[in-house]
C-alpha cells in the first residue's frame, strides 16, 4: 500500500514538472511579464511562452472546449505588452473593414486568400490583417476599423 500511495504522489509531482516544461520552453519569462499576462487573460489555457529575439511571446487558448479561439500576445523583458494577436474568421472580420478593403483603389479588384484572418491589438488600437491575391500575386493589408487600409506593417508571428 505505501508504494502505491508512494508512485501516486511521485507521478503526481513528475506531470507537474512536465507541465512546466511545456509552460516555458525557453526559460521562464520575467516576472511582471507573467503578472501582466495573468491579469489580461485570466481565462487563458494552454499557455505556452517562448522567447523570440528581444522578446516574450506567449500562446494560448480562450473560450469553452467547443468554441476555442488562438492568440498569441508579445511582451517586452520589462514585462510591457506589445500587441496581441487572435486567429478569426473572415466571417468575423467587421463589415467595414471589408467595406474600406472593397474601396481601396490598390486592393478592391483582389479576393480573399483565407477564410480566416487575424485581429491585432496593440497599445495604439486595433487592426485587421487580412491576405489578398490576384493573378498569382499576394499581400498582405493592414486595416483599423475606421478604415484605413495599408500594406501589413510587420510580421511578429
Amino acid at each position: 500500500m505505501k508504494k502505491m500511495k508512494f508512485f501516486a504522489i511521485f507521478a503526481l509531482a513528475a506531470s507537474f514538472v512536465l507541465m512546466a516544461c511545456d509552460m516555458y520552453d525557453d526559460g521562464i519569462p520575467p516576472k511582471s511579464a507573467r503578472n501582466e499576462f495573468k491579469a489580461m487573460y485570466p481565462d487563458a489555457k494552454d499557455i505556452e511562452w517562448e522567447k523570440e529575439g528581444a522578446y516574450w511571446s506567449v500562446s494560448f487558448e480562450t473560450g469553452s472546449a467547443m468554441n476555442r479561439t488562438d492568440h498569441e500576445a508579445l511582451f517586452d523583458n520589462s514585462g510591457k505588452w506589445i500587441m496581441t494577436e487572435t486567429d478569426i474568421l473572415l466571417r468575423d472580420v467587421p463589415q467595414a473593414v471589408k467595406d474600406a478593403i472593397a474601396a481601396s483603389p490598390e486592393y478592391g479588384s483582389m479576393s480573399y486568400r483565407d477564410n480566416d484572418a487575424e485581429k491585432y491589438e496593440t497599445p495604439s488600437g486595433i487592426f485587421y490583417r487580412i491576405e489578398l491575391s490576384d493573378a498569382g500575386a499576394e499581400v498582405k493589408v493592414d486595416v483599423t476599423p475606421d478604415g484605413t487600409v495599408t500594406p501589413a506593417r510587420y510580421d511578429h508571428f
